[in-house]
């Protein structure tokens, strides 16, 4: 689990989780001067809001013309924007980090119209940071805040650009496993305040760090669902690991390492500890067969028999939860979860996102067919 990083491999796991620019920037080279360009073309969008200025500028960010053509152009737009609108647009987009508008250029673009990253490292670096952020809500590494609602006042869903056709399904499931694991974290709080309701007088309340963070923990260990997604996080991290090996492999020796300290089965190794269960059971049942039974404890060896077997039944609840996040998620899969939340304010939400997960598998699929048949 998370808990267990090392120094290095921590700072790489926080690293994976920051925003688009300060991402790239922590494996990449990112000269001082981006965060102003970044600013100054926030402004200029500012001081015209319309789709006409945002598509100019992403035209301009993306174009095929020189780095310092772009920069000159910049400089010169930017000089026409009042200092006030400018001020604005930093505090925004810089300090605050907020969401830039549909159509405007996004810090990860800028980053490659201006020769930082190429387009396949800033898509792989961004794949690794929706991986990592996922991993950290299964293993419960950050705060939670309890949750009644997903929508926006418009009737969209929380973090509604990941309904733009450029959303990765790595994404989407990152945002769906947030969403889960904060209605359990919900519900949880929820079961705290009625045990305060019911509590003895003078007994006192239990805090949410030793009452529910402990239950949603063991909630996301238990949930195939969940580890399943784990898994396929891990998964993303090896192949982005793979995709900067050639072109930055100081980054992909860093995931790499993260990646294999986060691979909980691998340490475990569940499917030869899942075999030694029963050798666990046999020897325990020498052992009391071979006690001494007084008079006055006849059920002394049934009762530790017992013991053992629950004890072990538990591990391979556990231990099978692994073994079977190693398989991909299926429709099924996403079934049961629907079916799960159905009475929850986080339902529609699921549901959104299931559709859209789904159908991009499925447009993956046929593109695969397609490619086949063109083969044969």
């Amino acid at each position: 689990m998370t808990s267990n990083l090392s120094t290095e491999t921590k700072k790489t796991f926080e690293d994976l989780q920051k925003p688009t620019m300060a991402l790239i920037a922590s494996f990449y080279e990112m000269p001082t001067e981006v965060k102003g360009i970044f600013s100054d073309v926030m402004a200029i969008y500012e001081a015209n809001p319309t789709e006409e200025n945002a598509k100019i500028l992403s035209d301009t960010i993306m174009g095929r013309t020189s780095v310092e053509d772009k920069k000159a152009w910049i400089k010169e737009n930017v000089a026409t924007v009042s200092p006030t609108v400018r001020a604005a647009a930093k505090k925004k987009y810089i300090d605050e980090q907020q969401s830039v508008p549909n159509g405007v250029p996004t810090s990860g673009m800028m980053l490659v119209g201006l020769d930082i990253v190429s387009r396949a490292e800033k898509n792989a670096l961004m794949e690794a940071q929706a991986a990592v952020r996922l991993i950290s809500h299964v293993d419960v590494a950050h705060d939670y805040q309890p949750k009644t609602n997903y929508q926006n006042a418009d009737g969209s869903f929380e973090k509604a650009f990941l309904d733009k056709p450029f959303a990765t399904k790595m994404q989407r499931l990152e945002h769906l496993v947030d969403a889960v694991v904060n209605d359990v974290y919900t519900q949880e709080e929820e079961s705290r305040d009625e045990f305060w309701k019911t509590r003895v007088s003078g007994e006192p309340m239990p805090s949410t760090e030793d009452y529910t963070i402990p239950s949603v923990k063991s909630f996301c260990q238990r949930n195939v669902f969940l580890q399943k997604a784990r898994n396929e996080a891990l998964n993303t991290l090896g192949r982005v690991a793979q995709t900067l090996e050639k072109t930055n492999p100081e980054a992909a020796k860093r995931i790499s390492a993260m990646t294999d300290s986060l691979d909980v089965s691998k340490k475990l190794g569940v499917v030869r500890t899942l075999s030694m269960i029963e050798q666990i059971e046999d020897f325990y049942g020498k052992i009391f067969s071979s006690v001494v039974l007084y008079p006055s404890y006849p059920s002394y060896r049934e009762d530790g028999l017992k013991r053992v077997k629950k004890i072990n039944e538990e591990i391979s609840k556990h231990l099978d939860v692994f073994k079977e996040s190693q398989e991909p998620l299926s429709k099924e899969d996403y079934d049961a979860l629907k079916e799960s939340v159905k009475d929850r304010p986080v339902a529609g939400l699921v549901e959104h996102r299931t559709r859209q997960i789904l159908s991009m598998e499925a447009a993956e699929m046929a593109r695969q067919q397609m490619e086949i048949k063109v083969r044969d």
